[in-house]
């Protein structure tokens, strides 16, 4: 069998200058391409704007209509997780963006940090399962 990964996370965001903003704040994210979509249209017919952003080994998609405003709380993905090296560090990154997050003990030796992007979308942050083995 082909070996297989993820290619991208698409998120359809409300204000896609401000998720992108938030993105590169938060997570030293790069923008890769940022254009108006000749191809991808809402519901309406009108193009989505569309932005695709890096940082490490991950690309998310994000697009937003032009037109067309959605639901917010309309959700067709439940989180977002990241894996970082040294999750305090990473708190304390969020801490100097003024960003509200809570931490959940996921067992003995392990925590997560769980917060929100600009469009209510879950993010969850944890150090890499290998780095407390």
């Amino acid at each position: 069998m082909m070996p297989i990964s993820l290619g991208h996370i698409a998120l359809r965001v409300f204000d896609i200058k401000k998720s992108l903003l938030f993105y590169k704040q938060v997570f030293g994210a790069q923008i890769e391409i940022e254009r108006l979509s000749k191809t991808i249209k809402d519901e309406s017919g009108c193009p989505f704007y569309v932005a695709f952003i890096k940082f490490g080994n991950t690309t998310i998609e994000l697009f937003s209509s032009t037109k067309v405003a959605y639901d917010i709380n309309n959700k067709d993905i439940f989180h977002i997780a990241f894996f970082v090296i040294n999750l305090k560090e990473f708190s304390d990154h969020l801490d100097y963006l003024d960003i509200s997050y809570e931490t959940h003990q996921i067992d003995e030796q392990k925590e997560l940090i769980r917060f929100f992007d600009p469009d209510n979308f879950i993010i969850e942050v944890m150090e890499h399962f290998s780095n407390k083995i």
